[in-house]
């Protein structure tokens, strides 16, 4: 255990931006193996495809139940693609850093 208390304090030490003591999040990324970082995309992956399908299906299910032709097959289309792509968004901020320190700013 002593060694693990060891390995997190050299990370804690590697990790401080500018000597602060606030930790910078996207400097853990790093840290993640190629491995860690494909399974998150493969479960970025299939929670769109999940998100559309749902939609679809139960956009058919009501189309069957209400009568109608597609209208709710639309509907939950569109709610799959859009609630597909607010999770994709939400799943990869924490991967991309687009803090900017000000060092750019003219």
């Amino acid at each position: 255990m002593e060694s693990f208390s060891r390995w997190v304090v050299a990370v804690d030490s590697l990790t401080r931006k500018n000597g602060s003591d606030k930790i910078h999040q996207a400097s853990w990324e790093w840290l993640m193996p190629t491995w860690a970082l494909a399974l998150r995309l493969v479960g970025v992956g299939w929670f769109l495809a999940a998100s559309v399908i749902i939609g679809i299906a139960a956009g058919l299910f009501l189309d069957k139940w209400l009568g109608t032709t597609v209208l709710f097959t639309l509907l939950g289309a569109l709610l799959g693609i859009t609630v597909a792509f607010y999770g994709l968004y939400q799943m990869v901020k924490p991967l991309m850093d687009f803090k900017d320190n000000g060092s750019d700013k003219e």
